[in-house]
């Protein structure tokens, strides 16, 4: 378990930094949320990290290490997507009356369909394609 949550916390640590690098670059509100949602899904079939996230949740079923840890890590995961969220309510182009849960869905959305993507039942273009359209249906203004 140990070992587990060190190799996620590495990953994740990994994955933070390339988010803050790219985000930073990036303006746009909807191109920033577009951004963060590519860079966190599922690359493929067998995606490393994905997997990794997969053993996860199935060894915090069963342990508290490896629960803390998953918690931990989805809530900074979640923390990021929410402040996405706010840098685009506070410009105006994005309509969340309470980011963290508008956070929430998203990141169910994105885990659920990197889920599929990761075990082959869907294409990633697809799932990106379903990503997006969940986030205007959730974010744009009426």
């Amino acid at each position: 378990t140990e070992l587990l949550v060190r190799a996620i916390e590495s990953s994740e640590d990994r994955l933070l930094d390339d988010l803050a690098a790219a985000l930073g670059r990036v303006r746009d509100p909807w191109r920033r949320l577009d951004r963060l949602l590519e860079l966190s899904a599922s690359e493929g079939p067998r995606d490393p990290g994905w997997v990794l996230w997969l053993q996860v949740w199935q060894e915090a079923t069963l342990d508290d290490v490896a629960r803390d840890a998953q918690q931990r890590l989805d809530a900074r995961w979640r923390g990021i997507l929410a402040d996405v969220l706010r840098y685009g309510a506070e410009r105006g182009v994005l309509d969340v009356e309470d980011p963290d849960a508008a956070a929430l869905v998203l990141s169910s959305a994105v885990d659920g369909l990197s889920i599929q993507v990761t075990l082959g039942g869907l294409d990633r273009g697809d799932m990106v394609r379903l990503l997006r359209q969940t986030a205007r249906r959730l974010l744009e203004p009426a």
